[in-house]
């Protein structure tokens, strides 16, 4: 089955309302769409510009890449130890690195939505969030480490995560990623949950429209305005498939080799290198014909990037699965289907 096939089924089965894909090489690089941004027929249809809640793609993309970068100049290294940025942290020993490849020992994910905690309360409450497992243990994907991360990333630079990003990788690049963008011309996720129109209460807010909509879905990048080293990220077909071939040819922000050293996999705990997953024996979403030097990630909401560096290819699947009812699940046996049928499509050899 053809991409575009296969977008068009993902959307007459419901499984979200659009989908948009990217894929191709370092030089060029093919496009796809199917569907609208809600089921409504009224809708506006998606398009490779249409921006999407990139949710734990903010992880690589923006928090990773942005330690890519520093460590590229000279100005980081992942190898040290993060207490004397963030003290709060009790694991000794506790590096970068650590952080970056989820073996820090912090909790997978903690739910603050009935807490009544926003902002730096909230930020607070996740710093010195007691830590389950041991640092450099078998990993455990975890959010907090990289609402971590991308403290620690402020207070060694004096800016906040969204500003990093931009002025090191963002404007470089010429993409157009963003946090909190607004509402034109984003794929909106689920309905507004009650414990967010009560926050939006206390802050004297009402809900512009029946979904949430250029707002992260992320519970706690949510609470943290938006701007969170876990998710809050927003970009589209078009940001991704820049970003896949800047990676690819080597080019500018990312400086020498840096990139090749944050994904080798002899740096790897179990499947995850720095910032990202590598290809796994079973249940990847990256098809069969990927090879093992494959490096991707997953969003909840229906997003995926994987790269490939051996071949010098890509495939990006950007959707808001979890509109309107907020379950992805349904959406995600479409991505191993399409990256499959995108790396086949591409020229041999």
């Amino acid at each position: 089955m053809k991409v575009q096939e296969i977008l068009e089924q993902a959307v007459r089965e419901r499984k979200a309302p659009g989908v948009v894909a990217a894929w191709g090489t370092a030089t060029q690089a093919r496009f796809a769409s199917a569907g609208r941004l809600t089921f409504a027929e009224d809708s506006d249809p998606v398009s490779d510009r249409t921006d999407f809640d990139l949710a734990s793609l903010t992880k690589p993309i923006a928090v990773a890449s942005v330690c890519m970068v520093l460590e590229g100049l000279g100005e980081f290294s992942s190898e040290e130890p993060v207490s004397g940025t963030l003290p709060e942290l009790k694991g000794p020993g506790t590096t970068y690195g650590h952080l970056l490849r989820h073996d820090s020992g912090a909790a997978a994910y903690c739910n603050l939505e009935g807490a009544g905690l926003e902002g730096d309360r909230a930020l607070d409450a996740l710093l010195t969030l007691e830590d389950p497992s041991p640092v450099g243990g078998s990993p455990v994907y975890s959010c907090v480490g990289y609402i971590r991360l991308a403290e620690a990333l402020r207070r060694r630079t004096g800016k906040p995560i969204d500003a990093l990003f931009e002025e090191r990788v963002n404007r470089p690049l010429g993409t157009r990623f963003r946090y909190n963008p607004g509402i034109p011309g984003v794929a909106p996720t689920v309905a507004w949950e009650p414990w967010r129109e009560r926050c939006l209460e206390r802050a004297g807010r009402s809900a512009p429209l029946p979904w949430v909509t250029g707002e992260p879905h992320d519970p706690l990048a949510w609470l943290l305005g938006g701007v969170s080293g876990n998710a809050g990220l927003f970009g589209s077909a078009r940001d991704l498939a820049e970003y896949a071939q800047a990676v690819l040819a080597d080019r500018a922000p990312f400086p020498g080799k840096v990139w090749q050293r944050y994904t080798d996999a002899r740096t790897a705990n179990a499947d995850r290198v720095l910032g990202w997953h590598l290809k796994s024996d079973s249940g990847s979403s990256a098809g069969p014909s990927w090879g093992r030097s494959s490096v991707g990630h997953t969003g909840f909401t229906g997003t995926m990037l994987w790269i490939e560096p051996e071949r010098q290819c890509f495939a990006a699947l950007l959707a808001s699965a979890v509109h309107p009812q907020g379950d992805p699940v349904p959406f995600r046996s479409v991505r191993p289907r399409f990256s499959e049928a995108a790396i086949q499509s591409l020229p041999k050899g």
